[in-house]
């Protein structure tokens, strides 16, 4: 009798101690797969920390395909691979507007767009043309996403707007 009461315990106990150490996973673009405990999702970031680990991580979404929350096993997509064909799927470049959206993704090269010094470009035509020149350029290396080091417009007093920029292109 005292050993079924002990067999019972014992499988209780292995029973809760599996349900409570299971981990969310977050399956990346990349096909990487981390097990991790996951504190929230915020509209650009994942907040995580490593199984058995008390240090905390963030990883952009973009970097994300889903999330499986381990204790409920609910699936949640989190986004949409951006695949880059060549100059073709230029328009699909995304520009990362702050650097902790690059967390996750692999840095590329660096990659510039920029119109003449003498034109007859309004601010808003050489702020475009620079725009294109500069995702064309990523979408020549098949990298989907631009973080942006330097994006100046000016306007001298004789000719037309130029416009400068130049940043780091980022894959999965």
């Amino acid at each position: 009798m005292i050993k079924k009461i002990i067999l019972l315990f014992t499988f209780i106990l292995s029973t809760v101690c599996y349900v409570f150490s299971q981990s969310d996973q977050i399956f990346k673009h990349n096909n990487e797969v981390i097990n991790a405990n996951i504190f929230k999702i915020t509209e650009h970031a994942i907040i995580f920390s490593y199984e058995n680990e008390t240090t905390e991580y963030t990883l952009s979404k973009h970097a994300v395909a889903k999330v499986i929350h381990g204790k409920s096993k609910r699936e949640e997509n989190i986004s949409e691979k951006i695949i880059i064909n060549g100059v073709r799927d230029w328009e699909k470049v995304v520009i990362l507007n702050d650097y902790i959206l690059t967390n996750g993704l692999i840095k590329g090269v660096e990659v510039k767009g920029k119109t003449k010094l003498i034109s007859l470009n309004s601010l808003n035509s050489a702020e475009r043309k620079s725009l294109r020149r500069i995702k064309l350029e990523a979408a020549k290396l098949n990298h989907p996403f631009i973080y942006f080091t330097i994006d100046e417009t000016k306007l001298p007093l004789l000719d037309g707007a130029q416009s400068l920029k130049r940043g780091t292109t980022y894959t999965y």
